[in-house]
Order: structure tokens, then sequence, then C-alpha cells
């Protein structure tokens, strides 16, 4: 009897189950993204983009600052340093007047350029050099009738190199300090101090010698006046006509001086392709001239010098004595007096009168000719005029030519002739008489000197 196989071989290709029942209880997939495209993940893209943002920003705010802030505090930097090299110029200013009027060498510095503040990420433009130099020379004209002075002087001009700023170059001449923009506006920093306060003396300071300095640091600007002992030309004496250079405009220089103590017949000339000229007269009684030398004292052929190095308050009148006068010949109505002076420094006589205290009976003093009715051994001299022209007892009379007398040396003073009333042909004999003979000196002393004549 056959009955079903106890153990049946399994079916090596079971067919499948068409509707599996699905698992109560699935085990998770331990690699769930091994299941999901690449280009559906998201999570990266959030921070890359702003990441991008903040570079984009941060690369902006410092193109910004570089195009804006650089600039800004460079020409903040710039107008600062502006200000110093106008200050350290004004200082150099004041030192050239020192140097020419107290007789006293003067050391004083410029700032030429300038350095930008320190930056790690933001660039700079290349510091700024500045430079100073001197401009010339030009030609100071001093004149009489017969005599003609012409002395050398240089202007000064710097010129900044500004990254930023628009500033123009400061100038010096005949003691102003100014800044020219480029529309040719100026900004007057110093106004000329020709006329000294007092109102009665005009101080000329020539500037000698050649400089030029460029740079960003600061340079030094060695001022020396014209030593002591070397011989320098006097100045011609009496009314004198002055001629100044100038790149300035008349209104300035005809607001400044003109019609000002003791300025006469102010005049200002334009030049075509030259510098224009300022033109004035003076006593040289009046006028003080002295020359400054950059570096080195002026070369003794264009120096200059009226400037008294003897001890301060003292004038030439305080040096200088008559110790004797003494009748000469013809009919001993001429007189000669000596002139002594002490110190190192010349002393010159430009002016005189004589006095007499018997005037009714001598009132003048006449050659009766063409001859000088006052001279002096070293030229000074004094003429009337010839004929009937005499010099009045009293008389205060500005000489022609005026007299230098070296310090420590003598000069002789002749006066011809004594004589009564109007005549030419009364000479008085002036032995044992007493005169009162009053010098007038350069430096605007006087003195009265009362001597017996022998």
């Amino acid at each position: 009897m056959c009955g079903p196989d106890p153990d049946p071989d399994p079916d090596p290709n079971p067919d499948p189950d068409p509707n599996p029942d699905p698992d109560p209880n699935p085990d998770p997939d331990p690699n769930p993204d091994l299941d999901t495209p690449f280009s559906a993940d998201q999570r990266a893209v959030a921070p890359v983009i702003g990441f991008v943002l903040l570079f984009g920003i941060a690369i902006i705010a410092f193109s910004g600052y570089q195009a804006v802030q650089v600039p800004q505090q460079n020409a903040e930097t710039e107008f600062q340093h502006s200000q110093n090299v106008q200050d350290d110029l004004i200082v150099v200013r004041n030192a050239i007047s020192r140097a020419g009027q107290q007789n006293e060498a003067q050391f004083e510095s410029v700032r030429l350029g300038t350095t930008y503040r320190e930056r790690i990420f933001a660039l700079n433009p290349p510091d700024t050099a500045g430079t100073l130099r001197t401009d010339g020379p030009y030609t100071i004209t001093i004149n009489n009738s017969t005599d003609s002075q012409s002395i050398e002087t240089q202007f000064l001009e710097y010129q900044n190199g500004y990254n930023e700023l628009n500033i123009g170059p400061i100038y010096y001449e005949n003691s102003v300090l100014y800044l020219e923009s480029e529309s040719g506006n100026r900004v007057f920093l110093e106004n000329q101090n020709l006329i000294q306060e007092n109102g009665s003396t005009v101080v000329i300071t020539a500037l000698q010698r050649e400089f030029s300095r460029s740079g960003t640091g600061r340079v030094t600007l060695e001022l020396y006046p014209v030593s002591a002992g070397l011989d320098v030309d006097s100045l011609p004496t009496g009314d004198l006509n002055v001629t100044l250079p100038t790149q300035l405009p008349g209104p300035y220089w005809d607001d400044q001086i003109n019609n000002t103590e003791p300025v006469n017949n102010f005049n200002y000339s334009v030049r075509a392709g030259e510098t224009n000229e300022v033109r004035f007269n003076i006593s040289a009684a009046d006028l003080d001239v002295n020359t400054v030398g950059i570096d080195d004292e002026p070369d003794a052929e264009d120096a200059v010098s009226d400037i008294d190095t003897s001890p301060r308050g003292e004038t030439m009148a305080d040096r200088t004595e008559i110790p004797s006068a003494e009748t000469t010949n013809s009919q001993d109505s001429i007189v000669d007096f000596t002139v002594g002076t002490s110190g190192t420094d010349d002393v010159v006589i430009t002016g005189i009168t004589v006095e007499y205290s018997r005037s009714g009976d001598v009132t003048r003093i006449n050659t009766g000719g063409g001859s000088n009715e006052i001279g002096f051994t070293n030229g000074g001299a004094y003429n009337a005029g010839g004929g009937n022209a005499a010099v009045q007892l009293g008389q205060s009379v500005q000489l022609d030519t005026a007299e230098t007398v070296a310090g420590g040396d003598t000069t002789t003073g002749t006066l011809t002739q004594f004589q009564q009333g109007s005549g030419q042909s009364n000479p008085v004999d002036m032995s044992g008489e007493t005169l009162a003979i009053t010098l007038e000196f350069r430096d605007g002393s006087s003195r009265t000197y009362t001597v017996t004549i022998n």
C-alpha cells in the first residue's frame, strides 16, 4: 500500500509568493543614504552661501575703506604737515631778519615732507617729499646822484609733493612770507617788516648763496651774517633811490609802504618777462642794509652790512670823541678838528652842525670858490655849491659823501673858512675860540662836542 512520501525532496526552484505578508517588524536600514540620490543632499548649501556673502561684504567694505577712508586719513596727515611747514617757514623768515639785524648766526629746521600712518592691510601711496630751494639771484639797487650799489638777493620757494591735497607753494621775498594757489590767490603768512615798528627806519636784509634740498625729513638752514672784520663796501649816502625786485603785485606794496615814513616817492614797475620792481626814495640815515648767507657767510664781493657789532645798546656816538681842534693858515680862519673812535667797528659820519656862541660876529663857513666847505680825511665832504653859497652856522647839513672811520682810528675834519657877514674877503681868526660841533651817525645817533681851538 502506497502512501504519501514522508520526506519529500524540497523544490529546488520554488515559485515566489505573489503576495507575501509584510514583515510586521522590519529591521531598520543601516545605510539609508545609500538609497538616496547625491543631487538631492541639501545640508551644506546654506553655509557655503553664507560664507560667500560674508566674504563679498568684507571685500566691498575693504574696497570702500581703501577708496574713501585711506585717502581721507592721508589728506588729514597732509593738512597737518602743511600747517607745520608754514610754522617752520615763519620761524625761518624771522631768523633771517635776526641774523642780519643782530649779527648773530641762526639755525632753523623745516619739515620738508611727511610719512603716512602705518597700515596692516590697506595700501598707502609713497610718502610725500617736499622741496625747499632758493630762487634767483635778483638785484637790489641803491644809488644817489653820483654813486650806485648793487646787492644780490635770493627768494625762497617751498613746494610740497602731496598726493591728496592741492596746496600751492610758499614763497619768501623781501621779508614777506605767503602761500600762493594755482589760481593766483595769495594768503600772507607774514607781511613785510622792511619798515620797522618805530616807523623811522627801513631795514633790508638780502639773502645770499644758493640752496636746494628735497626729501621727507627735516633740513636745517644755517644762516650766517657778515663776519666781523670783513671788508665790505659802504653804501651811497645822502638822498637815495632804492629798487627792490618783487614777484608780488603793486597793490600789495602800495598798501604796505606807500605814504609811510620814512619812504618817499613810491613807484611800482611791471617788467615783461622779468621780475617786477618797487622803487622809493629815502635818506641814507633812515636806511639799514645787511646780507645773510645760507650755509655760509655772504661772499665778500657781495656782502653789505650796516650792522653795528658793538656791545648791545652802544651807539656810534658812544664810541666817538673830538679831542682837539686847531686853526690852520689862511689868516687862521680854517679850522681842523680830530675825530677819534674806539672799539673795533666802523663809525660812519653822515651829518654835521657847527655852532659858535658869537654868531653875530661869525655867521658862516664859505670857501669863496668851488671847494668843499666841510671835508674829511677819508673823502667825506659837503659842498655848499660854490660862489656865495655857504654853510650857515647852526645849520645841520647832510654830507654829500659819508665819512667812514675804522674802529680805533681817527679822521680829520676841515672847516673852510669862517667868515663875517656875507662877504668873501673878511675871514675871521678863530684862534682861542670855542665851537660846538654836532656829528650825526648812520645808526641814527648823534652827539655834540665842545672844543676850544688852539
